[in-house]
């Protein structure tokens, strides 16, 4: 539910994340009529990204000249930082606080709560790490004592610094009717009419049955698949790849005499096994700031985590054709110096409702996924990244790596997205 603050500043947002898979006027159309929204305001991230604010805004403020702001993206026009979180209270008699937060440039939190939910919301936000520190900003009565507060700042003093310029990129724009409640309104003004002529009970039930609302497939379909596709690729391809190289290249192999048998990683951790050599103490392990599990003597388990926050969203999608001329033709490279790879044929990303076709469905949402897997000598783990990074529309899922034999080997397995 959206808060309009002195009649002109908007917080209460829903926020979307744009991925280009097709032209944004048709994403963003698609976006308002699926969250039934009547305004939005598009902001750029970082990354290239976008983001789209979208509102359900009252009547009484939605006039054709109204100029509605919507208050985020205010707020982070005035900060250096694309990572921050501002508190400030509603009103101050009341016991409401807007909170945002903002996570690489992108709106994560854009909410008015009550007073003792916001310490919750806020600390389950900075739990989550990014690439550069949070910026706490605002304003906070009864400020925790064990909450950090980096910048006060009104909201007035706020908005106050806030030109022209900044406005209009923030300026709320409405979206464009289409039609259906001037239709509705038509139709109700017919049943009436008819029911004066004498249509009486029949035109009453004619007007009831056309108020049923039949759901398009097609539409349902189209935002699955926009949604699945962004649940998906959330974990990024290339720089998650990179960043996944990097933490298992620099695991130690011998750590005072426990020796690594296996890495299993995925998501934001990896899990080792280590075995114990000869003579090895136990004080290395037991004082490790790792998380360790001791299975049994003399077997230890670790788990370590990506040292940066969750890398950005870097996957694209691309035409089959142009996946196979980049990547399937690497991997038949790969294959001749001794590695295993495999890519099975593509799928349809969600299954397609009863009754609709292929040929129905917008092609921009066409999309289809397919499994690839590359195993082969330690030596050359730095063809997994190479291969993710190569068409930009591949995903790594999981990297396992056994050491326990005289030539370690490594298993990599992902899917690619195509359309």
């Amino acid at each position: 539910m959206v808060e309009i603050i002195n009649n002109r500043y908007v917080a209460g947002l829903r926020w979307d994340s744009l991925f280009g898979i097709e032209r944004e006027t048709r994403e963003i159309k698609s976006l308002v009529k699926a969250r039934d929204a009547t305004h939005y305001v598009v902001v750029p991230g970082s990354m290239g990204a976008k983001s789209v604010g979208l509102a359900q805004i009252p009547n009484e403020y939605a006039a054709d000249d109204a100029s509605l702001l919507a208050l985020l993206p205010l707020v982070a026009q005035t900060l250096d930082s694309k990572d921050f979180l501002f508190v400030h209270p509603l009103n101050d008699d009341d016991d409401k606080m807007i909170i945002f937060g903002v996570r690489d440039g992108r709106p994560i939190i854009d909410r008015i709560v009550e007073k003792e939910m916001t310490e919750a919301i806020a600390h389950d936000f900075l739990k989550e790490k990014t690439h550069s520190a949070v910026v706490v900003i605002g304003h906070w009565p009864d400020l925790p004592s064990d909450f950090p507060l980096d910048q006060p700042l009104s909201l007035t003093d706020c908005l106050e610094s806030v030109g022209s310029s900044r406005e209009a990129a923030a300026t709320l724009i409405r979206a464009k009717s289409n039609g259906i409640k001037v239709n509705k309104m038509l139709l109700a003004l017919i049943v009436i009419t008819a029911a004066m002529a004498g249509g009486g009970y029949y035109g009453y039930q004619w007007y009831l049955e056309s108020q049923v609302v039949e759901v398009d497939p097609v539409e349902v379909y189209v935002e699955d698949v926009r949604e699945t596709f962004r649940m998906q690729t959330a974990k990024g391809g290339g720089a998650y790849a990179d960043a996944m190289h990097g933490l298992i290249t620099g695991l130690v192999v011998n750590a005072a005499g426990w020796q690594l048998q296996t890495i299993d990683c995925s998501g934001m951790s990896c899990r080792l096994v280590r075995a114990r050599g000869i003579g090895a103490d136990i004080d290395p392990i037991l004082t490790s700031e790792a998380t360790i599990e001791l299975k049994d003597v003399p077997i230890a388990k670790e788990t370590v985590r990506l040292p940066t926050a969750r890398p950005p969203r870097d996957v694209r999608l691309i035409p089959i054709k142009s996946f196979y001329e980049l990547s399937l033709a690497r991997l038949m490279q790969l294959a001749d110096y001794g590695l295993t790879p495999k890519v099975e044929a593509p799928t349809d990303l969600v299954d397609l409702p009863d009754g609709v076709s292929r040929s129905e469905i917008p092609e921009a949402y066409r999309i289809q996924r397919g499994a690839w897997s590359l195993k082969g000598n330690l030596a050359f783990l730095d063809s997994m990244t190479a291969i993710v990074r190569r068409a930009e529309n591949m995903v790594l899922d999981k990297v396992v790596i056994d050491l326990k034999t005289m030539l370690p080997t490594f298993t990599a397995t992902g899917f690619y997205y195509v359309r």
